[in-house]
């Protein structure tokens, strides 16, 4: 076994379904627990601000033609937590590390919310990375229209991953969409997020991340097929933010799910993932 590798968890979800391996690599100074699922076309997923691997189980169950790649960034998950706060950019080379050590040269990559800005910035600084690019949720980083002040103040700590009866009454606000309108759907993620929470050094980590970040400058030297897709009742990060990224990155396709909220890709996934894997497959 390779010395970089620390610990490796097989599993099998059923008897249906392809091998989930769960393993711990360290590059650099990082530890970090990293996914990867099915066989296939590459796709690396990057998960939202404080949010784990484990949550991306529905994308997971729809997208079984494919070898999926998820790890959770430093202070969320199964991730040690950096003593310093990383920027996006540092970030970004955790996850061409992630690649390296699985030996693919090139991959797909979904990112959404927080994930979509670090895809941005992957897209960036590592062209030869990424194959197409799709943009869940997301916006330019520092620079974007902020979301409503009700959304903005429960994002501004982790409480919701610590608390199920906190995350229960602010999920409606913050999320919108499907889960403002019947919040009972929600309770089958919510198990996701409270199993394992960031770290209050990671999260606010992922702030500072995200605060001191702005696509904007260079978001048009993005050369990736794009695929933007945004709900238009999202709290968090408005619709005008994906508008204002197609206008940016060269040739982007925008897809706006009609009453869709900031977890549309999770709450929708059997409407929306069968697009965006059309989306792949194109020639």
């Amino acid at each position: 076994m390779p010395p970089w590798i620390q610990h490796r968890e097989p599993m099998s979800i059923n008897d249906e379904r392809p091998l989930l391996e769960t393993e711990q690599i360290q590059t650099g100074r990082h530890r970090i627990r990293v996914q990867t699922t099915g066989v296939g076309p590459p796709l690396l997923l990057l998960m939202g601000i404080g949010g784990n691997l484990e949550m991306w189980e529905p994308v997971r169950r729809l997208m079984p033609d494919r070898q999926l790649i998820a790890f959770d960034v430093p202070g969320t998950g199964g991730s040690k937590t950096s003593l310093t706060p990383l920027t996006m950019r540092a970030t970004a080379k955790i996850a061409v590390a992630v690649l390296r050590h699985l030996q693919i040269e090139r991959a797909d990559v979904l990112g959404v919310s927080w994930g979509g800005v670090l895809a941005q910035v992957l897209a960036i600084h590592h062209p030869k990375v990424v194959g197409r690019l799709i943009l869940a949720s997301t916006s330019c980083g520092l620079g974007s229209v902020p979301g409503t002040p009700s959304a903005l103040w429960i994002l501004a700590t982790p409480r919701r991953y610590y608390s199920r009866s906190y995350l229960d009454k602010v999920a409606p606000t913050l999320y919108g969409g499907e889960i403002r309108r019947h919040p009972e759907i929600f309770r089958k993620q919510a198990g996701a997020r409270l199993t394992r929470p960031p770290s209050l050094l990671g999260y606010f980590s992922q702030v500072y991340a995200i605060a001191t970040t702005s696509t904007l400058p260079l978001a048009r030297c993005i050369k990736s097929p794009t695929l933007i897709v945004t709900g238009t009742d999202d709290p968090m990060v408005p619709s005008v933010n994906s508008k204002i990224l197609q206008r940016l990155i060269p040739n982007a396709i925008l897809h706006l799910v009609e009453g869709g909220g900031h977890l549309f890709l999770f709450d929708s996934a059997e409407s929306v993932v069968p697009m965006i894997s059309e989306f792949l497959d194109r020639e």
